[in-house]
């Protein structure tokens, strides 16, 4: 028996490969503040304020309800022993009891552990775990579902983790020479990023290396009218020192060390 939660994206719940319907926002909020506090008891007061705006105005029995919903919705979906296991009411509140391999959130943050843990001892291991990690990715994490100050802080937490998975492939490609394969992904966060010199200098390196030394040049002068025109900066001499190889033809195949980076709005 396969079950599965995934919040990195729109909830999805499956259970053997088959999607199992949540109904009602209220109770995929419910399931994903369970599940981001997986195995571990939460309040019924604490659910109560994340669930309902006006949390003053709501009994614990509007709760209970929801609770009710979705343990029958396990039970009737999946069998009802399933349901009493892993939904369990205590003293203490209400628990989710969830594997690593059953939540993404908690896959992904194992991935992430392991990548930076190997990076410096086995690169080619440590962009696997990358890989593997942004792989679970199907669009923003808990996406209209980040209600409460709970839902919005975890996804803010797995957004930098997202990006800081995104930058060790990215250089991890880059230092291994694999330009083209990161071409693409370094264009949208020059876009998401446009102040960011080290992502403009990583792309400058994987366009000049794929035979576009005209974008090359373009993306360095995109960088430097941002960085006057909104920051009042000049682009930082490494950035210079690139784009004076570009024009020469005299970039070295391998990147050197990444570029300090003033900001990343």
């Amino acid at each position: 028996m396969t079950f599965r939660l995934q919040l990195l994206g729109k909830l999805t719940l499956s259970h053997d490969g088959e999607v199992i319907d949540i109904p009602g926002h209220r109770l995929q909020v419910l399931l994903a503040l369970l599940a981001v506090n997986a195995n571990r008891p939460v309040s019924k007061g604490w659910l109560i304020g994340e669930i309902w705006a006006d949390a003053s105005a709501v009994r614990s029995n509007a709760l209970h309800a929801l609770v009710f919903r979705l343990r029958k919705i396990l039970g009737t979906r999946i069998g009802g022993d399933f349901a009493a296991q892993r939904l369990v009411t205590s003293s203490r509140g209400y628990q989710l009891c969830l594997k690593e391999d059953e939540l993404d959130i908690i896959t992904f943050e194992a991935l992430v552990s392991r990548a930076q843990r190997d990076k410096g001892v086995d690169p080619g291991l440590a962009l696997a775990h990358a890989h593997a990690a942004l792989d679970l990715w199907r669009s923003p994490a808990l996406e209209d579902l980040r209600a409460g100050a709970c839902l919005s802080g975890v996804a803010a937490r797995l957004e930098e983790q997202h990006l800081w998975a995104l930058e060790l492939q990215v250089n991890l490609a880059i230092e291994a020479g694999r330009y083209a394969s990161v071409r693409g992904v370094l264009r949208e966060l020059t876009l998401r990023y446009p102040f960011n010199e080290r992502f403009s200098e990583w792309y400058m390196l994987a366009l000049y290396h794929s035979g576009r030394q005209t974008e090359a040049l373009g993306e360095f002068r995109r960088i430097s009218r941002a960085l006057r025109g909104e920051l009042g900066l000049e682009p930082c001499p490494p950035l210079k020192e690139l784009h004076q190889a570009v024009l020469r033809h005299s970039v070295p195949v391998a990147a050197r060390g990444p570029l300090v980076e003033r900001g990343t709005a």
